[in-house]
């Protein structure tokens, strides 16, 4: 997903510097459509975090979603309306907001958490007693994905000013 996600931005974004390179504006809609038809979880909303090369999700860990990967999603299709107009990349961008606000948003501290199940519920910190090795961060936020969450929300108020959003920046 952070791959896809970045290629639709960094398409986009040469597109929206250097006009003149039209095929830009393809190489993004190719893009998009495999975040839309292929990254994108028909049957639990979100983005799946892996895919196989030809679209099928890849459902390791059961198919764990990150915010970190989400939020790229969000900096990428916010671009790629901002240089298209394609109203469908803006309501996807919308539809993963929203996704995110309703299953990694930190409702008591703010924030977004890290790790979800497929279905969206957050892990939960497993406590001090169990071996993180594998999986560290689990119930927990990171500096790392959340400076990544402010650029695609960020990115995403530049084409869609949302009271919520801009609470969600300022939080």
């Amino acid at each position: 997903l952070v791959q896809q996600a970045r290629h639709v931005w960094a398409t986009s974004t040469i597109y929206e510097a250097y006009p003149e390179k039209k095929e830009f504006v393809g190489y993004a809609e190719q893009g998009f459509r495999f975040l839309r038809d292929a990254m994108w979880d028909k049957e639990y909303g979100g983005f799946h975090t892996f895919t196989h090369a030809e679209g099928t999700p890849a459902l390791k860990n059961g198919g764990r979603k990150l915010v970190y990967g989400q939020s790229f999603a969000l900096y990428g299709l916010a671009q790629n309306y901002l240089v298209s107009g394609d109203p469908d990349a803006l309501e996807l961008a919308k539809k993963g907001f929203m996704w995110m606000e309703q299953h990694a948003h930190d409702l008591e501290h703010g924030g977004y958490f890290e790790f979800m199940e497929r279905a969206g519920p957050v892990i939960p910190d497993p406590g001090e007693n169990e071996d993180l090795s594998s999986h560290p961060g689990l119930g927990l936020k990171d500096y790392n994905s959340s400076i990544h969450v402010m650029e695609g929300l960020t990115n995403l108020y530049r084409v869609w000013p949302d009271s919520l959003l801009r609470v969600r920046l300022e939080e």
